[in-house]
């Protein structure tokens, strides 16, 4: 519950990144019930409607409370528009109507929603998560523009000269994705342990040599993530994953 507690002063120090899976796994606690009892002939226009309940729990929050960046960014019923959108994908790539339709369009689609999202930036001089235009307005496009990159790579759409489709699986990005989860794991417990002691050494104020040291933190910090995740890997995430066949 760390996503509903994080915003109200209440987080684990040092495991405050949890939040975005805790909206995961809060969400797929009532997203199976959801398509089983609905069905799939309903399930297009419940998933619209949660999307459209994020967005006005977005909107409400920013409007009803003064400091409500942190839950807007955080609160599972502002976020669920997320995974409910990869829902939609899902159903895209299940329906050959649906399916035919998306192929026709993802052009156009996809042009505008990276078109939307530029305007976004240059209006705003950048794009902040705590902004709240970006906030109210900002995050469903982004989730659209990446479903309909994972529709584009399951319905293997010839768009940039397939670059789309060919671009993730390339063997390093193969490599980091294989261990993404225990990068996103390990990544923030281990800059919040190295900063307690470098935070002054390496944001020092007026020294012209502090980004140079906060690049290459930035390098050595992604590179021991990356190791300690490839061991988290081979010791306990592959032995692990060895027992499906047991639940199968």
């Amino acid at each position: 519950l760390s996503n509903w507690a994080d915003p109200l002063g209440l987080g684990a120090p040092g495991l405050n990144h949890f939040w975005s899976l805790c909206v995961e796994v809060q969400f797929y606690v009532f997203w199976p019930a959801i398509v089983i009892s609905v069905g799939e002939r309903y399930l297009m226009r419940v998933c619209l409607a949660i999307v459209a309940i994020a967005f006005l729990s977005r909107f409400g929050l920013r409007l009803g409370m003064s400091d409500s960046a942190s839950a807007i960014y955080k609160f599972t019923i502002t976020r669920m528009s997320a995974p409910t959108i990869g829902g939609l994908a899902a159903l895209i790539a299940r329906r050959g109507a649906w399916r035919r339709a998306f192929e026709r369009y993802v052009r156009p689609v996809g042009v505008g929603l990276v078109a939307a999202l530029v305007a976004i930036v240059v209006a705003r001089g950048g794009f902040s998560y705590l902004d709240p235009v970006v906030q109210t307005l900002g995050f469903t496009p982004v989730a659209v523009l990446f479903a309909v990159w994972l529709l584009i790579i399951a319905c293997d759409v010839p768009v940039l000269g397939g670059v789309a489709t060919s671009w993730p699986s390339a063997a390093p990005l193969r490599a980091i994705g294989r261990v993404s989860y225990g990068m996103y794991v390990l990544h923030y417990p281990l800059h919040w342990a190295a900063m307690k002691p470098l935070h002054a050494y390496l944001l020092a104020d007026g020294d012209p040599r502090a980004d140079l040291r906060l690049g290459i933190y930035i390098l050595v910090a992604m590179t021991l993530t990356y190791v300690f995740a490839l061991i988290s890997w081979r010791c306990f995430e592959q032995p692990v994953l060895t027992l499906k066949k047991y639940f199968q």
